[in-house]
């Protein structure tokens, strides 16, 4: 997956999000509607900034991902995964055993 096919990935579930969110405000769920949509503008409100720091500090000259960088992203996102696979199975075996 390249750069723009990112983009445009994130731009889609942007829209989709306070498409969302008008959604649920058209059919009385305001909180959800108005939660929706303002986590959708503030994402994209951080990503915008993210990029433009970057794209300053590319006009320095500094390189911002190097190969060492890149590979400790990614063991970070491999370790977040495995985490978050064990926490969600802790949770479904937790409401197994409760049966809510």
């Amino acid at each position: 997956m390249n750069l723009k096919n990112n983009m445009v990935a994130f731009y889609f579930s942007i829209v989709l999000l306070i498409i969302l969110g008008i959604y649920c405000i058209n059919y009385g769920r305001f909180g959800m509607g108005i939660g929706l949509m303002s986590g959708a503008v503030g994402v994209f409100a951080v990503k915008s900034i993210q990029r433009w720091k970057i794209a300053q500090l590319a006009k320095k000259g500094i390189v911002i991902h190097d190969e060492r960088s890149l590979y400790l992203s990614a063991k970070a996102a491999f370790a977040t995964i495995r985490i978050y696979i064990l926490l969600l199975s802790l949770l479904v075996l937790l409401g197994n055993v409760l049966n809510p």
